[in-house]
């Protein structure tokens, strides 16, 4: 994990809150982190921009909690805030064109018809 650092949350950068429907592999861990209370990890990838995360986990009863996550540099894994930037946007309007709704090219604001693109487009027209 020398590639990781730590965040102290549950978010990622680009927003995304893991839960523990996120786990992927379960790995058992012999480190003394957090006072000993994690002792299990998962190697994941945050769904919104796939930067590379590693769940550290408390056992919770018969499941587990997400006590912190810890994700690789964003230096070692996009080259620039720009290229996390469209990668985000991508994912979000793959997302929306799914669902069928409508983008708007210069905000990218989502509405559920045609016709209320239409009125929205014209906030960004110059007066």
């Amino acid at each position: 994990m020398e590639d990781y650092k730590l965040k102290n949350k549950k978010l990622c950068d680009c927003g995304y809150e893991f839960t523990i429907k996120d786990l992927t592999q379960l790995k058992r861990i012999n480190e003394f982190i957090y006072g000993g209370t994690v002792k299990h990890i998962s190697y994941t990838k945050c769904p919104k921009c796939k930067k590379e995360t590693v769940l550290l986990l408390k056992q919770d009863g018969q499941t587990y909690k997400i006590i912190d996550i810890a994700q690789k540099d964003i230096n070692t894994e996009v080259q620039n805030k720009e290229e996390l930037q469209k990668q985000t946007e991508k994912a979000y309007i793959d997302d929306k064109i799914e669902n069928k709704e409508f983008i708007c090219n210069v905000c990218k604001k989502a509405f559920k018809n045609g016709s209320g693109l239409k009125l929205h487009l014209r906030t960004h027209q110059e007066v």
